[in-house]
């Protein structure tokens, strides 16, 4: 099936976005949420006048439509008048004051750097963990100092600019568990794949894992052709590489696109997206909800699945809209954190407590390795998993809000 295009979705959504983290002037609110549900509207009339739907758009553009339906225009981040961006205006989700944003210089310089080194020694790193640790120790220091600089300016890394916040949230990402070893096993295995194909000899591969906010960005130079992908792409499998690979080579063909987005639909892409948002939303928001309250979520599950044994973490609502992914849990930090999209009155406890005790797994399983790689959801935490009373109705019910966000039901 050919999809519906739509030109300048991803600049819309980029532009509400922006205008987000910079508060919405209050005399400018109700403008705002029609402007948003305007934009909404007139992608599914435009889907519903070629006999489609938002999931045939690309993915991008699925993913900009699912990030407009899903923002709640009742609770935007109000900047009230005679408030300046950066003076401390409301966020009107969590009720507390923001502070002005934070610029801290050569952010995206140091990131680009890392990146560069790493798509050029990434054979070598994965191969020689002692040389890999002095980039662990590299990186760690510029996160101490970007945090060092927060703390000192009463912030958070959510007040960084995008490009400085990303690259943050990349670099922090990166010195979690075995995330750095993963990062340059990932680049080392797709460079062989890419050799697999007829490359110019004139114009080497140059590869990057980031913090991108597309799949993936392809820019041809006279000397060199450089293919940024989203850390999504971290676990990807050969025959994605591959079809990654083909399209920087030319091939422009509908299969192979179709193969690349489609793994941005897959929990392992989505877990890597999530815990790069998580990042950055760390400090943001607490455990009280709109709606739903994730202490008492905790409680209810402790006491019936745990018999109140199981240590509290820390418990977060995600501000984050998310599509694919509603809850994770991060053992650095020993949080729990759940999607704003599950705060809401249509969504009843159960399926909160069923996420909670799923997060809470993760906690009590950890990760298991096998034949190199990772595994979360192990045959024991499956096990356990489906000893949740409502496991059938709760996983129906998170599929089904999956699907309507993505557009799909």
């Amino acid at each position: 099936m050919q999809r519906l295009r739509i030109k300048g979705l991803v600049r819309a959504m980029n532009n509400v976005r922006d205008r987000l983290a910079e508060g919405i002037p209050e005399a400018e609110a109700e403008g705002f949420r029609r402007h948003v549900l305007g934009i909404t509207r007139t992608i599914e009339e435009m889907c519903d006048q070629y006999g489609k739907s938002p999931s045939d758009l690309p993915t991008q553009s699925r993913n900009a439509y699912a990030f407009l339906k899903g923002l709640d225009l009742d609770r935007l981040p109000v900047r009230r008048a005679g408030e300046e961006i950066g003076e401390g205006w409301t966020d009107a989700r969590s009720g507390a004051p923001r502070p002005g944003r934070v610029r801290i210089k050569n952010v995206v310089r140091i990131v680009d750097s890392f990146l560069e080194e790493f798509a050029r020694k990434a054979r070598k790193l994965a191969a020689d963990p002692a040389e890999l640790e002095n980039y662990r120790k590299a990186l760690s220091g510029h996160v101490s100092n970007i945090e060092e600089i927060l703390r000192s300016s009463d912030a958070v890394a959510a007040d960084l600019p995008a490009p400085s916040m990303d690259g943050y949230a990349w670099m922090k990402f990166l010195l979690q568990a075995d995330s750095l070893e993963a990062h340059m096993a990932a680049l080392s295995h797709a460079l062989e794949v890419a050799e697999t194909l007829p490359w110019p000899s004139d114009r080497p591969l140059t590869l990057r894992l980031r913090n991108l906010r597309a799949l993936y960005r392809i820019r041809r130079f006279r000397d060199r052709i450089l293919v940024d992908c989203s850390e999504g792409y971290l676990r990807a499998p050969d025959e994605v590489w591959r079809a990654i690979f083909r399209r920087a080579l030319g091939d422009r063909s509908t299969a192979v696109r179709r193969r690349i987005e489609e793994y941005s639909d897959t929990e392992e892409y989505s877990d890597v997206i999530f815990e790069l948002s998580a990042i950055c939303e760390a400090g943001t928001a607490g455990a009280k909800g709109r709606v739903h309250d994730l202490e008492d979520a905790f409680h209810r599950v402790n006491e019936s699945m745990f018999g109140g044994r199981m240590a509290r973490p820390a418990l977060q609502w995600n501000r984050a809209p998310t599509v694919h992914k509603f809850g994770h849990y991060d053992s650095s930090r020993d949080t729990v954190m759940v999607s704003q999209s599950l705060d809401d009155e249509k969504v009843p406890p159960f399926v909160l407590d069923y996420l909670v005790y799923h997060e809470l797994l993760h906690k009590k399983h950890g990760l298991t390795w096998t034949s190199a790689r990772r595994m979360a959801h192990t045959p024991a935490f499956k096990a356990d998993e489906k000893q949740f009373p409502d496991y059938a109705a709760a996983k129906a019910l998170i599929n089904k809000i999956a699907r309507k966000r993505r557009g799909r039901g």
